[in-house]
């Protein structure tokens, strides 16, 4: 039996986007339920998607990623996994939520780091982690982040504990990514803020899932 995912999917300006990336969920998992993580000016917007079978939403005031997948995560907490998808991208491998959850399975007490294949290189932009993982740290995307460097830090947390690079052919996303003009200024500040919590924080909090992966 798969466990109960939570795929968190944060947009703007993004409601087709966000209705393929949902419908390719659908295709391929039966365990998964899509928290939109969505801004409280495009509300209308957004709730042209609603009714559907496992999505739903959270809305807030106009967020950077990391702020807005937080709140998802705090207003569902009813889930045993935890990962993102974006509204650029699709799930294409069939079963994908069943791999998910037999690789979290493996880790001491289900600390560690699943992260999917993608597009952009071979490194982690979807990762998905348990609800022990959550309830340790009280976060899934790092709150010293806005939208560029929060996933390299599950990376790191994961390599100081446990993680799995997907195969392509058991869980892949294809990342439509576009850069745009406004890239650069916003990725520069979170570098910027990144480098902070890595050196003022990261061995505090891989302490923490160490010792969370024993207890």
């Amino acid at each position: 039996m798969s466990d109960k995912i939570a795929v968190l999917c944060p947009t703007r300006d993004g409601v087709g986007g966000t209705h393929r990336a949902y419908t390719s969920m659908l295709q391929t998992s039966e365990s998964t339920t899509m928290i939109v993580c969505a801004d409280d000016d495009q509300r209308d917007d957004y709730d042209a998607l609603s009714p559907a079978p496992r999505m739903r939403f959270s809305f807030g005031p106009q967020a950077d990623i990391a702020r807005a997948v937080n709140r998802g995560v705090s207003e569902n907490p009813d889930f045993d996994a935890y990962g993102l998808i974006v509204d650029d991208a699709e799930f294409t491998a069939p079963s994908w939520d069943v791999y998910v959850t037999r690789k979290l399975e493996s880790f001491p007490r289900r600390v560690g780091v699943v992260s999917a294949a993608h597009t952009l290189g071979a490194f982690v932009n979807f990762g998905y982690v348990s609800k022990r993982w959550i309830d340790t740290l009280g976060w899934y995307a790092c709150p010293d982040t806005q939208h560029y460097c929060w996933d390299t830090v599950l990376e790191m947390l994961g390599e100081a504990t446990e993680i799995d690079y997907a195969p392509r052919e058991t869980f892949y996303i294809q990342h439509n990514h576009v850069p745009k003009d406004k890239t650069l200024p916003v990725f520069m500040m979170d570098a910027v803020q990144f480098l902070g919590w890595c050196v003022n924080k990261r061995r505090e909090t891989v302490m923490k899932l160490r010792e969370a992966a024993i207890a």
